[in-house]
């Protein structure tokens, strides 16, 4: 695996967007975590997923999104491509914020409260290979996963309406932080 692969216990946790090696999972419990975006399985988990980065058999496979309150058909999507013996989705802040404001303090507080309490509960139902379906789907899954992921997908992933002010600080913290590489600060002197 690369460098940036962290082991906790037993397990290793990969970041995908930095996988770029065939991973054997024979005998192996497997698990596939990503964040939902509008209420869909993102491109580059079904990138990684459909480019078969993963080779082998697993006697247990699971799969976890998070997102702002509902997760849709999002796992039953993923498990069309990606089998899983359970599936769950864990409520995390909003994070989508020119689709609403940000969360209060409080609510967010209250959601990782509660988003801790339900990874515990997950990893005991992994830990013993038991078979859940513990994604809240909400209302209206079908159109939420459907349409409202096709409208976002074509219509809605500009980056256009994210830009800097004199506000900033040149901190380097988003380009350090952003999980998929895509943010670069530019200088005088360089790009960092």
């Amino acid at each position: 695996m690369d460098s940036k692969a962290v082991g906790f216990k037993n397990d290793l946790a990969v970041n995908i967007v930095d996988c770029s090696i065939v991973q054997s999972i024979d005998n192996q419990t497997i698990g596939i975590v990503f964040p939902i975006h509008a209420w869909g399985v993102p491109e580059a988990i079904l990138g990684f997923v459909k480019k078969r980065m993963i080779v082998g058999k697993s006697p247990f496979a699971y799969g976890v999104c998070s997102c702002g309150a509902e997760a849709g058909y999002t796992m039953e999507k993923a498990n069309n491509i990606f089998a899983s013996n359970s599936m769950y989705s864990v409520a995390m802040a909003n994070n989508y914020i020119m689709g609403a404001d940000v969360e209060s303090d409080e609510i967010i507080a209250s959601k990782v409260v509660k988003a801790k309490d339900g990874v515990s509960t997950i990893a005991d139902q992994v830990i013993t290979k038991q078979s859940v379906v513990g994604a809240n789907k909400g209302k209206s899954p079908w159109i939420k996963s459907n349409l409202a992921n096709f409208g976002f997908n074509k219509f809605a992933r500009s980056t256009k309406p994210f830009y800097i002010t004199d506000k900033r600080i040149s901190c380097g913290q988003c380009a350090e932080n952003c999980p998929a590489n895509t943010i670069r600060i530019m200088t005088e002197n360089n790009i960092m």
